[in-house]
């Protein structure tokens, strides 16, 4: 990950599965030992004179002290050709793009050309840059490419540290070299559903893509339609329909069902029919469907791998919250998210206390622009609703008997009083939405509410979002 070494030591430590890889090198004193180890140490204080950022210096001081403590013998070539190891890292850095990587990020054209060198400055060289691939992709690949706040501000995330020292050390000794590395990634069934669904949608570029489904009158099952042979192809082609010789134009059972997965796994109503939601999302090119998984795979080397046994989920982009009870999501409902300018935090950490059906603290704007109007026409509209008035918004504030209160003289501007609304039937919380259950949850650095039903026609999220306060900081979580 190309960040600084102070954050990185604020994250968490790595966790590197190792094997110890078995060690070819030649006598000690044979004259290609010794000239190869002067150029590798020649090397090396060449790349001392080169300038670099803070992390690449971090990964020289790594590489020069696991060579130090080789006597700069070479970890990946040996006899004027690459160990067994040095092959499998090459064909591992090839391959990089199988976990949405880029093979040329490590500078595999640079390493290939050096594999028919004639020379120890060559074969040097050689072993130095797989050195330096090595820190680079399993960085990479065991932390992300990229720092998450510099992406965005909100992104509370905090990638698991890569220490260049151990890696390299620990890659010195391994026995399977491509086990090593492939250990580095992700340990979740999300990371590896994603990979698996990478190299299908490669696939399906390759052979030219898919063609767009036609917009028109909603489909639905009994109809017949001439659309109906091409849905069924495109459902076969992402794998949540089998293949079928069937090319008939009836909107079958089968096909009913095929449709409400590939709505469930984009996060759309399953209602079964295709209509202009769903048509949409059939008709995002492949292209843009590759580009959403490599940025979903990078976000997934931010995460923790291991969450807990139980667990609670948010995917914002869907709307959907999901507990998790070990392997199985045992309760999946609607959420709302944050409006631009009160965005939701993306964060994971451990809640310290969680409560149901908490009161509203009713924003200053909808208390001035929505409900002062109506109390301004019957003071009883606070009381028959459960809302109660505060002086301020200070901790010390005083509950005010709002009869006592003359609202006709209060302007929207002037109006100071903090308007809580208690839990019940009558709470409004959020958005006039009626919501029979709410979950506010607090971590260590954020206060959360969840709007949450059980129902999922009672909250319509891709039409609307909500913000509401928090303690720590402002915005609703999804």
């Amino acid at each position: 990950m190309r960040f600084g070494i102070d954050r990185k030591l604020a994250a968490l430590s790595a966790v590197l599965v190792v094997a110890g890889l078995l060690q070819v090198a030649l006598p000690a004193g044979s004259a290609w030992a010794q000239g190869i180890a002067a150029a590798i140490e020649a090397r090396l204080d060449t790349e001392f004179d080169t300038p670099r950022g803070e992390v690449e210096h971090e990964e020289y001081l790594a590489l020069r002290k696991v060579y130090e403590e080789r006597a700069f013998a070479p970890i990946w070539v040996a006899a004027g050709d690459l160990t067994p190891p040095g092959r499998a890292l090459t064909d591992v850095l090839g391959n990089a793009r199988d976990n949405g990587l880029e093979p040329d990020d490590y500078d595999v054209g640079g390493i290939a050309a050096l594999r028919g060198s004639d020379n120890d400055e060559g074969f040097a060289h050689l072993d130095y840059l797989l050195s330096r691939a090595l820190l680079r992709y399993g960085s990479d690949l065991h932390s992300g490419r990229l720092n998450p706040r510099e992406v965005d501000s909100e992104l509370f995330v905090y990638p698991r540290y890569t220490n260049p020292y151990e890696l390299l050390a620990k890659a010195a000794e391994a026995e399977d070299m491509t086990a090593y590395l492939a250990a580095l990634a992700p340990d979740s069934r999300e990371y590896r559903r994603l990979k698996n669904g990478l190299s299908a949608y490669r696939a399906i570029a390759r052979d030219g893509g898919w063609d767009p489904l036609p917009e028109g009158e909603t489909l639905k099952p009994g109809m017949n339609d001439p659309r109906v042979p091409l849905l069924r192809k495109r459902l076969i082609q992402v794998g949540d329909l089998a293949e079928t010789e069937s090319e008939s134009d009836l909107f079958d059972e089968v096909l009913e069902t095929a449709v409400k997965r590939f709505q469930y796994r984009h996060g759309l109503d399953q209602d079964g029919a295709v209509g202009r939601m769903t048509t949409a999302a059939f008709n995002v090119p492949v292209e843009e469907r590759i580009a959403q998984m490599l940025l979903n795979m990078e976000r997934r080397r931010w995460m923790a791998t291991d969450p807990g046994e139980r667990y609670v989920f948010v995917n914002m982009a869907d709307f959907i919250l999901k507990v998790v009870d070990g392997p199985k999501t045992i309760h999946d409902t609607r959420v709302v998210v944050g409006k631009p300018y009160h965005r939701t935090p993306v964060f994971s950490g451990d809640m310290t206390y969680l409560v149901l059906n908490p009161y509203w603290n009713i924003p200053p704007n909808i208390a001035r622009k929505e409900i002062l109007p109506k109390v301004k026409e019957d003071v009883s509209y606070l009381t028959e609703r459960g809302i109660r008035v505060f002086s301020s918004w200070g901790g010390s504030a005083e509950e005010l008997n709002p009869s006592e209160i003359d609202w006709q003289t209060l302007s929207p501007g002037g109006f100071s009083y903090k308007l809580r609304q208690d839990p019940g039937d009558d709470n409004a919380w959020p958005d006039q939405v009626h919501v029979p259950e709410r979950v506010q949850c607090l971590s260590a650095r954020h206060a959360v509410a969840l709007a949450v039903s059980a129902h999922r026609t009672q909250l319509q999220p891709r039409l609307r979002t909500c913000a509401v306060s928090g303690g720590f900081r402002r915005g609703t979580v999804a």
